[in-house]
């Protein structure tokens, strides 16, 4: 029997470019937070909000490292990190109608990383892509969590 796959690069998130007024936004509302978190005396706060806008700025600035998709009979396999079908609970295919961009989103069952969401490249059919995993994993809708849309908002 042959094995059935469907492969694609595609960087994890559209990247952004950000203005020098972006970066001092955030640099003003970081200072602005850590200084009211001096002010009531919670000092590690303070460091810990310094040191998340540094990392926003640094991650937001570098441009995403293309990614390599593979679904297949045995799992998803995004680079080095392989899912089985046993730890994944459903998928949707986005086709775009709100977001504009088509991808693949996954119910895992795992408590940290509940959703996984992959861009589905231009070359790539979706609707192949559904017809693959609807034989693993049900179809269930499903649409980006707000922690996601937060965290492309950041481009991260």
């Amino acid at each position: 029997m042959e094995r059935e796959m469907i492969a694609w690069e595609t960087p994890p998130h559209e990247h952004k470019p950000r203005t020098v007024d972006w970066y001092w936004a955030l640099g003003i509302f970081a200072v602005a937070a850590a200084a009211l978190a001096a002010l009531f005396s919670d000092y590690l706060f303070a460091v810990v909000i310094l040191l998340a806008a540094l990392s926003i700025g640094v991650y937001s600035s570098r441009e995403p490292k293309l990614s390599r998709i593979e679904v297949s009979d045995r799992g998803i396999r995004i680079d080095s990190k392989r899912y089985q079908y046993d730890t994944l609970r459903s998928f949707w295919v986005d086709h775009g109608e709100d977001s504009g961009k088509e991808q693949l989103l996954i119910t895992s069952n795992k408590f940290l990383m509940p959703q996984i969401v992959i861009p589905i490249a231009g070359d790539v059919a979706p609707d192949r892509v559904r017809n693959l995993l609807v034989k693993y994993l049900a179809e269930e809708e499903q649409h980006e969590s707000i922690a996601q849309r937060i965290a492309e908002f950041f481009g991260l």
